[in-house]
């Protein structure tokens, strides 16, 4: 198949070129990536462990906000998570 990235870039696509791949150069730092994380609102994530197997990636921030907080609340959903997925 012939490479669709030609259509994007024209006839010279470069991977050296920053606008090949643009990818942000934002420095990530524990604060930054803590507002991630609470976009995406781990609390609601929380009220529902059983996820079948989406349960292990969907319960990562929760499991973040363990790390941050050292809350029980964090830690008591993604083990409710863990026995969901388990059964």
């Amino acid at each position: 198949m012939a490479d669709v990235e030609r259509y994007r870039f024209g006839s010279n696509p470069s991977p050296d070129n920053p606008a090949f791949y643009p990818i942000p150069q934002d420095e990530v730092t524990r604060e930054t990536y803590f507002k991630c994380i609470d976009a995406f609102d781990p609390a609601s994530i929380a009220k529902n462990p059983n996820r079948g197997m989406g349960g292990p990636p969907a319960f990562m921030p929760g499991l973040a906000k363990y790390v941050q907080t050292g809350d029980r609340v964090w830690s008591d959903a993604c083990v409710a998570m863990l026995k969901a997925f388990h059964q």
